[in-house]
């Protein structure tokens, strides 16, 4: 084991390069021209297992191509499933730029397909995970002069393909007043419903809705009441005992982050000093097509 003042220099050393990443990709000058093709082949990182692994020398020129400005911003630069991601899209994850619907859809797909992967292995002790999309919460409440409206009716037909209850995990992106990302977590094996929010909100109406969908799901599909105000079950905000953000911006990235690590059963051992770093690993993993 290294001590405490070589853990000290590694960490000193990892940043540096974390910052010199950052100047890399956002200079705008191109020093290597190549394929639009190359932007996605390889894999991203070095070392898969690592969350803050050094990016690959092809995973930084991918994510210099991609975020430098001079692809075309229709172009599409990501097809996954029906998803697609096009230059404009990627250009979200420059620094002070707020995600979209589509990164967060396209990324929580890789978590999805990584987690499948992960549990082909009969050893590994992950949650068994589903993701919703995005537009999943908005769909199942809708909001008129103001007034939020639950329909359960209208994403009856989104889970005719999985079954839910036996899941471990239910990540739901939230996207708050169209201004604010978080991520709400269904947990089945500990009974919770949790709020994670780099904001430190209490969303208290968000997993009322997500308890009502619990019930009437159970009830449409296995014909069965469950009651999920009672035995156990409980609604946990964590609050500002989870990694906040200290800026405008960077709602989109955490949120990602608390749906990735959660459904590694990895604890929340980071903050905002590594939201660059995470930009440039989101950008890397999905030109990739592969999350880590």
């Amino acid at each position: 084991d290294l001590d405490e003042e070589d853990d000290s220099l590694v960490a000193d050393q990892h940043d540096d390069e974390k910052d010199d990443l950052q100047e890399e990709e956002f200079a705008g000058d191109l020093e290597e021209e190549f394929d639009d093709e190359d932007l996605l082949l390889g894999v991203s990182v070095v070392e898969e297992s690592d969350p803050r692994s050094d990016l690959t020398e092809d995973a930084k020129r991918r994510v210099r191509k991609a975020l430098s400005g001079s692809l075309r911003r229709q172009d599409v630069l990501v097809h996954l499933n029906n998803l697609t991601l096009t230059g404009e899209d990627m250009l979200r994850l420059r620094p002070n730029q707020w995600l979209n619907d589509e990164i967060i859809n396209c990324y929580t797909t890789l978590l999805q397909e990584r987690n499948a992967r992960v549990l082909e292995d009969e050893n590994c002790t992950w949650p068994n995970s589903h993701f919703m999309s995005t537009f999943f919460y908005a769909r199942l409440v809708s909001t008129k002069d103001g007034e939020a409206r639950y329909d359960y009716r209208s994403v009856r037909r989104w889970t005719r393909k999985v079954d839910i209850f036996s899941k471990d995990v239910l990540i739901i992106p939230i996207n708050h007043e169209n201004f604010h990302w978080a991520c709400a977590v269904i947990d089945m094996r500990k009974k919770q419903l949790i709020y994670f929010d780099s904001l430190g909100g209490k969303n208290t109406t968000v997993l009322g809705h997500l308890q009502q969908w619990l019930r009437d799901e159970s009830l449409d599909k296995k014909k069965v009441a469950l009651d999920v105000e009672g035995k156990g079950w409980e609604q946990v905000f964590p609050g500002s005992a989870v990694p906040q953000q200290t800026n405008g911006d960077d709602c989109g990235i955490f949120a990602c982050k608390f749906a990735d690590y959660y459904t590694q059963d990895r604890a929340f051992d980071f903050g905002t000093e590594d939201m660059g770093y995470f930009r440039m690993r989101i950008v890397a993993e999905l030109l990739a097509k592969r999350a880590c």
